[in-house]
């Protein structure tokens, strides 16, 4: 998802009149490889702004301390992250809202928790010293796993499994190698298309408010006429042929905008997860 925002960015970066400085949240690359997404937008870059004369800063950040630093400092114009990254490094009265990917349908990608139908859980008291599965770098979902064993069974003792991926996570629910996992329901519902079976056998005990996927947001005080033009142009990317084959490729549907209050729910479970650690010390 992040990796749609940064391309759009640098795909209508010409239609703007000032330098546009983006950056790019480098926890986001862990499943590809970084170097392959620089070269790539290397090429694209000097494509798109061919004979414009148009100057574009582009810049990844390994360390989100640095990023807030400097759209804090107004050397940043759009932000992209994950939304924990965003309650962890970021002031949030500094920023406002942005656009990222979206659905058709205006759900929203978030995390649930799935279980086997045939194991008699039908909620989190089930799941003591039950193995919990989830995709090793998810760290929302390990936050949501803990708070809510914590409330339930007040233990920080958990068997978390860490998958490689959501879909492999799933796949190992539906054989049994695990007792829960937590995904999301866009993962759910990707692994009941391609196997009717994963219906049948799974089904989901929790839903949560927390959003999976990443977010970008303007620098608080930015040319209206900019934010207004780059956001415009974005949500109208799938009214041509070329604006649809950039949202298959990234495996998209539609740009929609992203609110500051859709991290609410993740600032929430950041500061009762914080406060939970307190107590069981």
């Amino acid at each position: 998802m992040i990796r749609l925002i940064a391309f759009i960015l640098l795909l209508f970066s010409n239609l703007l009149a000032t330098t546009y400085h983006i950056a790019y949240d480098s926890s986001a690359m862990s499943k590809f490889s970084k170097k392959d997404m620089i070269i790539a937008s290397d090429v694209w870059l000097k494509e798109i702004t061919k004979g414009t004369g148009y100057k574009l800063d582009f810049k990844y950040y390994d360390d989100m301390s640095e990023m807030a630093a400097d759209i804090n400092a107004g050397k940043l114009d759009f932000i992209t992250g994950f939304g924990l990254n965003f309650i962890k490094y970021f002031d949030l009265s500094k920023l406002e809202d942005g656009f990222g990917s979206g659905f058709l349908n205006g759900e929203k990608e978030t995390f649930v928790l799935i279980v086997n139908k045939k194991s008699g859980i039908e909620s989190w008291s089930g799941l003591k010293d039950r193995k919990i599965g989830l995709d090793e770098n998810d760290e929302i979902a390990k936050l949501y796993i803990q708070s809510k064993m914590y409330e339930t069974f007040q233990t920080k003792e958990i068997k978390l499994v860490p998958i490689a991926s959501r879909q492999r996570a799933l796949l190992k629910l539906f054989f049994g190698k695990v007792d829960a996992v937590i995904a999301t329901n866009k993962s759910f519902d990707l692994m009941k298309e391609l196997n009717p079976q994963v219906e049948k056998k799974l089904k989901i005990i929790d839903y949560t408010q927390l959003q999976a996927t990443s977010f970008g947001f303007f620098r608080k005080g930015i040319d209206a006429k900019m934010k207004t033009t780059l956001t415009s142009v974005s949500k109208g990317l799938g009214n041509d042929e070329r604006g649809k084959q950039l949202l298959m490729l990234y495996k998209s549907q539609i740009i929609v905008e992203t609110k500051l209050e859709d991290l609410k729910p993740i600032k929430d479970l950041y500061e009762k997860s914080f406060i939970l650690r307190q107590e069981s010390k």
